[in-house]
């Protein structure tokens, strides 16, 4: 039933949303124009892609200590290395953006709550090699694998931060002094996600950036965008539906955009 309820939303989505063509605010556009859709290939993603299919070939059977929504799929704690990569990790072109976004507006740090095996840290990590990424986890035995993908690549920039993020994250803050760019993609529940994004917000500044999975994931999730949007300090949101993501910058103009991704 879930699945259905998402694919009309999507389905919704995708007739009421814009590409580039449309859009009237110019930051929008060059971001548009520049980032989201100038996916052009690179020999790295050719490794990204090697190292998931490794993944979705993987047997082990693992652990999972869930500390957030759990899984729609698979309600067992033990899981398949091969089930997690196909089931919780995003489709490619998200990591690239991500990838692209970095590359792009060079934030001093970059946030991930939620590692699970690693993939969306890589692309967080190899966009910049100098820019620190520190990502957050709940699961010993995913955080295990992919701290391991992470040595195997030899990312030297990559904190990996083990616990509940009600604990992790404030400290991390409190480390960082500042929340540039942060991934929020750890606990697909409503009030969760607007506590993780409150605690950011205190340490925000206007050229941050945060990106939120799965926004319409579930009507709680939509219910914590909706929030996001309407939040004071707010300026602009885009929705690519699977992903929001949320501009801090007070010389723009409050606007909330529907994109096609």
């Amino acid at each position: 039933m879930q699945k259905l309820r998402v694919a009309f939303k999507y389905i919704k989505h995708q007739a009421r949303a814009f590409n580039r063509h449309g859009i009237h605010s110019p930051f929008v556009y060059d971001f548009l124009e520049q980032v989201l859709y100038a996916d052009e290939a690179t020999a790295e993603f050719g490794e990204f892609s090697s190292l998931k299919n490794q993944l979705l070939s993987d047997n082990r059977e693992i652990e999972i200590t869930d500390l957030g929504a759990g899984s729609t799929i698979n309600s067992s704690n033990t899981r398949l290395v091969k089930d997690i990569a196909k089931n919780s990790s995003k489709h490619s072109k998200y990591g690239r953006l991500f990838y692209r976004m970095v590359q792009y507006f060079n934030p001093d740090t970059v946030i991930e709550l939620g590692t699970s095996l690693g993939l969306s840290t890589i692309y967080f990590s190899k966009a910049n090699p100098k820019t620190p990424v520190y990502t957050l986890e709940g699961c010993p035995e995913t955080q295990a694998i992919a701290k391991q993908n992470f040595t195997n690549l030899n990312l030297q920039n990559i904190t990996p931060i083990l616990g509940d993020f009600q604990i992790t994250l404030p400290e991390l803050l409190l480390k960082t002094k500042k929340a540039d760019m942060v991934f929020y993609d750890g606990n697909h529940q409503e009030e969760p996600t607007l506590d993780y994004f409150e605690e950011c917000l205190k340490f925000s500044h206007e050229k941050s950036i945060f990106i939120f999975d799965d926004i319409h994931w579930s009507k709680g999730m939509t219910k914590a965008w909706r929030k996001i949007k309407g939040h004071p300090k707010t300026v602009v949101t885009l929705d690519l539906f699977f992903v929001g993501i949320v501009f801090f910058d007070s010389r723009l103009t409050k606007q909330n955009f529907l994109i096609r991704f």
